[in-house]
């Protein structure tokens, strides 16, 4: 493909987020949100994010991370900053409920794949809007996610929605293949700031036709690797002189079936 065209659809993210987390405010109380100012705002910043290269590797998501921290600060949102190399940044933003529940953590990551701009009709790093699109890397994976729980925090605390549980939003480094320095980290060292009951990250989406959405879904999981060591026996040979009973054959063959039951059924 030439392009890879993504709309921006933060902003209905941000609604369903935002309906979610205010169900506890009385209807005939609850301050809605300026839904133009909104789009027009989460545009700026889902533009701002596209705009910096955070291709992984080599990361160096701190020029996204900064740019986070500063609008979240700017609204009086505390902000913690994680990093376990200089230019591999984790923020972390939490908004406190009653307590009554535990947390709810939205993230979503800062890091891109590579790109070769030679393929693409619009710089990969332009965030340019054209046909009721925005066209550069990290459009759908994963800086609307980012932005959506981005302004998802910035509504609550200005709605000053009742909250019971407090909001974690985890803006994560290193997820395209460097975890090292993004969720393991996060885990493995600093667990009990995004501890949580639930979280909400990148995964499922919304499927339209013709301009109408005909079904959203719903991803709660995905594959991971799974090392298995098998071990055939018989007679050792070389290359130069194959033989019909080397124990290399069996494990090949056995390859083979896996890849074809994996093609025929691929949701299993």
């Amino acid at each position: 493909m030439r392009r890879s065209p993504s709309r921006a659809l933060t902003v209905g993210r941000i609604a369903a987020l935002v309906m979610l987390l205010s169900i506890t405010v009385p209807a005939q109380n609850a301050e809605q949100p300026d839904w133009k100012n909104l789009e027009n705002e989460t545009m700026q910043h889902f533009q701002a994010l596209v705009r910096m290269d955070t291709s992984d590797p080599p990361g160096k998501e701190r020029p996204a991370a900064d740019y986070l921290r500063q609008v979240l600060e700017k609204e009086g949102i505390p902000v913690q900053v994680f990093a376990l190399e200089t230019d591999r940044t984790n923020v972390i933003a939490r908004l406190n409920g009653s307590g009554r529940k535990r947390p709810l953590l939205i993230m979503g990551h800062t890091d891109v794949v590579n790109v070769d701009p030679k393929k693409w009709n619009f710089p990969p790093f332009g965030a340019t809007r054209d046909g009721g699109y925005v066209y550069g890397r990290g459009a759908i994976d994963d800086k609307d996610n980012v932005v959506a729980s981005l302004m998802t925090m910035l509504e609550l605390k200005r709605l000053k929605t009742p909250l019971d549980r407090d909001v974690i939003f985890l803006a994560e480094a290193g997820e395209e293949g460097s975890t090292r320095v993004g969720i393991q980290y996060m885990v493995n060292q600093h667990f009990p700031e995004i501890d949580a009951e639930y979280c909400l990250a990148e995964g499922g989406n919304v499927m339209r036709s013709g301009g109408q959405v005909r079904f959203a879904s719903v991803q709660t999981l995905e594959k991971i690797p799974r090392a298995i060591e098998l071990t055939a026996h018989g007679v050792s040979g070389h290359g130069s002189i194959p033989l019909k009973n080397e124990p290399h054959r069996p494990l090949v063959r056995g390859c083979c079936r896996c890849c074809e039951l994996a093609y025929a059924y691929p949701h299993q």
